[in-house]
């Protein structure tokens, strides 16, 4: 008897969602009529979305893994809307998933508390710096982009539920950081931030370090998909790929998209004893090649790597961020307020040789761990820290929990996805990137893989 009553339940939800989609389809027909009178880019773009909306609808997981990878270029122009518009799609869909499985949900977050307590805690108390911040409307201006941050990682989060939906979401990882330096071989679809040296390969996002930071975890991911994969098609086309995004990592001329190679492979090295040989005969030679093909076609990117005296201004900024720091130990001077700040700290004693960049172009931080002590004091800076160690740990434990029960493959995806995460943790020592979306990005993979670990060890 408790089988049959619990049946119409779930026979009326399935028709209840039937019906809402049906009715959207019939709003997105009208809608998609009505936008074709103004303009055909238009109807296409809303065409389009309602297409999507079936499918977000219907299978959650495949809709995030087609939207995901299109995040790495919301900056270019031409498709930065439609981006939103999608992203705006899952969102509903995932409440509405929320609302017919909160027992479900709540389990799967509920297996990690420290992830989530740091992350409520880190959002929490970077709005609450509104309260003493120099100027208030910063702080609103910018912390609303760490709130989405954090529902892209609870969403990402939410949709790892079985092995098949964590390769497919690592993939749009992957696919997504190709995206990024295709879009930067088109002329102008996004123009390069001001100043920048000539020869660098700046991508989707304008600038060479924020797409270096992005290109490593990539191949990190990349090589455990491959070693996983069966398909001599998609395995030829994961080391194209791989080709790609390397070349384009040393193009860009990042020293911290170097660094953050440097130490996804030392990370590698110690976790994976076994494959050092196999793993140092596959760096030398990939950065061989590399090299290679950028001494060829840009030289000058090669001479900016050799030359590590040049002052770029950065270290400038970290001497003028450190004094804010000190001056404001406790909770900072509020978020986004470094560059309002910063100009009152150039008189201090000290020679500063790019004072222009405090003065008349105020500028980042470009360290995110520095700017996160200035602009929120020691306890933003241990929040932030605290939610990077419970991430960490959490994308470890999924490692371990695999390979303890032989499960190969999906360890050795979570080792790449903790590879990737080092990578763009040690990129951000010279960005002020907090909110990053491949970095919540990254962090929601970990997370995700760490339930379905517990879950299926839970189920033995």
């Amino acid at each position: 008897m408790a089988v049959v009553a619990a049946e119409p339940p779930r026979r009326a939800s399935a028709w209840s969602t039937t019906a809402f989609a049906a009715a959207i389809g019939l709003a997105a027909a009208v809608v998609v009529a009505a936008a074709l009178t103004r303009g055909v880019e238009l109807g296409v773009a809303i065409l389009l979305g309602s297409l999507f909306v079936p499918v977000a609808l219907f299978n959650l997981p495949l809709a995030a893994a087609l939207w995901l990878p299109l995040m790495f270029v919301e900056r270019v122009p031409a498709v930065g809307l439609g981006v939103t518009g999608l992203g705006l799609i899952v969102v509903g869909a995932w409440t509405l998933a929320v609302s017919r499985r909160r027992g479900a949900l709540a389990a799967q977050f509920a297996r990690f508390p420290a992830v989530w307590l740091a992350v409520a805690a880190l959002l929490s108390w970077l709005t609450l710096s509104v309260a003493w911040a120099a100027d208030p409307a910063l702080v609103l201006v910018d912390v609303w982009n760490w709130w989405v941050a954090a529902l892209l990682m609870v969403i990402v989060v939410g949709v790892v539920n079985s092995e098949r939906h964590a390769r497919w979401v690592a993939v749009a990882f992957v696919v997504g950081a190709a995206l990024s330096v295709i879009a930067g071989l088109v002329p102008g679809a996004v123009a390069p931030v001001e100043g920048l040296e000539a020869g660098r390969f700046s991508g989707s996002f304008g600038d060479p370090n924020y797409l270096a930071a992005g290109l490593v975890p990539a191949l990190a991911i990349a090589a455990a998909l491959y070693a996983s994969e069966r398909s001599p098609a998609l395995r030829a086309m994961l080391v194209a790929t791989s080709m790609v995004l390397l070349v384009a990592t040393i193009a860009t001329g990042s020293r911290g998209g170097l660094l953050a190679i440097a130490a996804a492979l030392i990370v590698a090295l110690v976790l994976l004893p076994r494959a050092r040989a196999r793993i140092a005969v596959a760096a030398i030679a990939a950065i061989a090649l590399a090299g290679a093909w950028i001494t060829i076609s840009s030289p000058e990117t090669i001479d900016r790597v050799r030359s590590f005296d040049t002052n770029t201004g950065r270290e400038d900024l970290w001497v003028v961020a450190w004094r804010v720091a000190e001056d404001n130990p406790g909770v900072g001077v509020g978020v986004n307020n470094f560059r309002e700040v910063s100009p009152d700290y150039v008189r201090q004693p000290g020679s500063l040789e790019r004072s222009d960049l405090i003065i008349r172009e105020p500028t980042l931080v470009h360290n995110v761990y520095l700017q996160q002590f200035a602009e929120t004091g020691i306890v933003g800076l241990v929040l932030l820290l605290a939610l990077v160690v419970a991430v960490l740990a959490a994308t470890f434990s999924a490692a371990r929990s695999f390979a303890r029960r032989g499960r190969e493959t999906m360890s050795n995806l979570s080792l790449a996805v903790l590879l990737g995460q080092v990578s763009i943790l040690t990129a951000s020592f010279f960005l002020s990137n907090g909110y990053d979306k491949r970095i919540w990005f990254l962090f929601a993979i970990g997370v995700g893989l760490a339930g379905l670990a517990r879950r299926e060890e839970g189920a033995r």
